[in-house]
């Protein structure tokens, strides 16, 4: 088995709908979608999503004859809100030969704000057994609101093994469990070093998500810091934990999170998957408009009242 066949976290067998794959090489973003499409695709597929190669799907994969399979976007072909309706039409519709129909949504991230809203629209609550294969150079340029329900994977030379040995090396004192979620924070905010990771403030914003979102603190915003910058982590913070609620809320299990199962269960059972978009909602809107808050304290009475 060729464990680099696709990225770590890929799981055709998931029910995960929507995943995006990130590189800065075009053609590697290319490669790892359609590899993704056909392990979907496969009749034969190893629990590994290793595709069989030798089954009609598999077939008519390799001859780009597919007809569940639909490749939007590509060579730079400018996406609009027009297209993306196009593809929730054609997502209702029945399959024509496999037991699913997969998109691939190619350079996601060139998309309009207008664009990403409206797909926003069919991957918040897609037709059963419909896979979206969302691809970009960067998910920085994605709205946050796509970004949170769909499963990043980078495509090349990103994983969360890669981070976690950065961040182990940047910081040599760091416990193994804050040193594998400083290196989730990084692999989601890669615009921040991990060097230059605040790996205190980190800690003390994990350990303020797990007592909120496990029931045993009801106001957590009466704790956070009134610094700019540590707000800011705190915020990023409580939204990546809400992300991987979300994944566990979709999957039906743990398996697709990256937090350690026993810390998602507990997550989970105190928080519903209506609750935890509602927060996603909130906390994001409160990163967005950080910037235009002179005064912290009005931000973080706005949070209160929306918590």
């Amino acid at each position: 088995m060729n464990e680099k066949y696709l990225p770590e976290g890929f799981s055709n067998n998931s029910r995960l709908h929507a995943y995006l794959f990130i590189s800065p090489d075009a053609k590697i973003r290319r490669d790892t979608a359609v590899k993704a499409a056909k392990s979907v695709l496969c009749d034969n597929c190893s629990e590994n999503a290793v595709p069989c190669g030798k089954c009609p799907n598999c077939v008519k994969m390799d001859a780009g004859t597919h007809p569940d399979c639909f490749f939007i976007g590509a060579d730079g072909e400018k996406t609009g809100v027009d297209d993306v309706r196009k593809i929730e039409n054609e997502a209702y519709l029945a399959t024509n030969e496999a037991s699913r129909k997969v998109f691939v949504l190619e350079n996601a991230d060139k998309y309009s704000v207008q664009s990403q809203n409206a797909l926003l629209k069919i991957i918040e609550e897609p037709p059963k057994n419909v896979i979206f294969i969302l691809t970009a150079s960067s998910k920085n340029s994605l709205l946050p609101t796509v970004r949170s329900r769909v499963c990043a994977l980078y495509c090349k030379a990103r994983t969360l093994e890669e981070y976690t040995s950065a961040v182990s090396a940047a910081h040599k004192l760091i416990s193994p469990e804050l040193c594998k979620k400083a290196a989730l924070f990084a692999m989601n905010y890669d615009d921040t070093p991990v060097e230059m990771l605040d790996t205190d403030t980190l800690l003390s914003a994990f350990e303020l998500a797990d007592k909120y979102f496990s029931g045993q603190e009801r106001q957590p915003v009466l704790s956070f810091p009134k610094k700019r910058e540590q707000m800011l982590c705190y915020l990023q913070t409580f939204m990546l934990v809400l992300r991987d609620i979300l994944v566990c809320r979709t999957a039906g299990s743990t398996k697709d999170s990256f937090f350690p199962p026993e810390e998602i269960s507990r997550w989970c059972a105190k928080t519903s998957q209506k609750r935890a978009v509602s927060l996603y909602d909130t906390f994001e809107d409160a990163y967005l408009h950080l910037d235009s808050f002179s005064n912290l304290n009005a931000l973080l009475a706005v949070l209160s009242q929306n918590i």
